[in-house]
């Protein structure tokens, strides 16, 4: 069934497995054409809601993969070192 398939995948609904000890990075693009900002802050809203850690770094112009960020490694490798 696609649409189980599909629920089964949402990340909203699976955020009570994730673990409340483990910090969250989020990094969103504002030129992601896959997800929007409103789901991204969605996403960091229920995520805040259920206890967890989320750190949320909005970049300007940056597609959903962030390929056309240049420093995007720096700035992930910069949260994990703080």
């Amino acid at each position: 069934d696609l649409e189980a398939w599909i629920a089964s995948r949402d990340p909203i609904r699976n955020i009570s497995n994730l673990r409340k000890d483990l910090p969250i990075l989020i990094l969103q693009g504002t030129a992601d054409l896959r997800v929007s900002l409103d789901e991204g802050y969605h996403m960091v809203n229920s995520l805040e809601n259920q206890g967890n850690d989320v750190t949320y770094l909005e970049i300007q112009g940056g597609d959903h993969c962030l390929v056309n960020q240049p420093d995007r490694m720096k700035i992930i490798m910069n949260w994990l070192e703080n």
